[in-house]
């Protein structure tokens, strides 16, 4: 059967896809031709939903750029010759398993503190002028304690789970940090095959009225699919969770941390509680 479409026509996919994902703005590269672009209205997407994605912020050559510090500094980790600071066990997976001859590590924490690019780049882009915006009045940049900003190298090859429904703050909520809005650097794209967040729009002011079980459907669910590149920020209290990678060539790596507009707390305040009862539920 012949297409007859004029070829300038939109597939209905594509059409369908502007209209369901709300969550979705793309902005001009740069700090402030973002923020004056579309500040406005990515302040009301995350305030209604919880979450927004940014795409275009960051140019390629910023995320090149991004991505090739941190895989230095998740090399450096896993041969020891960085600080065993930047580890953190609590959050890895039990057991070992080597990739490329390294016993790996998903996580490196304090990234800012081990990069002076990394946190260049996280504090002179959108994020370091969105994020606070985005909780209005006053706010801190919280890189310094409890596991400050992380890394993630999520890959199929490795022990990573995934992360069962779940709200930031839960870890800690003993903390007076709280409420924040967590950033996110996707240097992957993602997918169903390395794994991709499920979102519960609107869960930062209403909760579910019963706890989602691990991975399980929950009515009103959507799947957030992210570039190579793009900003997410969502907030403390959104429930969302994490899928892990469908095969061992697999990879999904970012970078996150977060602002908070709660009580700031002194480096070194944090007494090290981090509830895991999310990890653990996850099979990790």
């Amino acid at each position: 059967m012949t297409d007859t479409r004029p070829q300038t026509e939109q597939p209905p996919w594509e059409r369908l896809a502007a209209t369901l994902e709300p969550w979705l703005v793309e902005v001009p590269a740069g700090a402030a031709a973002a923020e004056e672009a579309a500040g406005d209205e990515l302040a009301r997407i995350f305030d209604e939903l919880g979450f927004v994605l940014v795409r275009g912020a960051l140019r390629e050559a910023e995320v090149d750029e991004l991505d090739a510090e941190l895989v230095r500094l998740h090399t450096a980790l896993m041969r020891g010759e960085l600080d065993p600071r930047h580890g953190a066990a609590e959050l890895e997976p039990p057991g070992e398993v080597l990739v490329d001859g390294l016993p790996f590590r998903n996580y490196v924490v304090y990234v800012t503190q081990a990069s002076a690019l990394v946190d260049r780049m996280i504090r002179g882009s959108l994020i370091g002028s969105l994020a606070p915006r985005l909780l209005g009045g006053d706010s801190f940049f919280y890189d310094y304690d409890r596991h400050g900003v992380m890394y993630l190298d999520a890959r199929g090859a490795s022990l990573y789970k995934g992360l069962v429904w779940h709200p930031d703050f839960e870890s800690t909520p003993n903390m007076p940090i709280w409420p924040a809005v967590a950033f996110t650097v996707n240097l992957d794209d993602t997918s169903p095959e390395n794994g991709f967040l499920r979102m519960l729009p609107g869960s930062h002011r209403t909760p579910p009225a019963n706890r989602p079980e691990r991975y399980r459907k929950v009515p009103g669910e959507v799947a957030v699919y992210c570039q190579r590149g793009d900003l997410l920020f969502h907030h403390s209290h959104l429930w969302h969770a994490a899928s892990r990678p469908s095969n061992d060539e697999a990879i999904r790596r970012h970078v996150r941390g977060k602002w908070c507009s709660g009580a700031p707390i002194e480096a070194g305040a944090w007494d090290g509680r981090f509830d895991n009862s999310a990890t653990r539920a996850s099979g990790r």
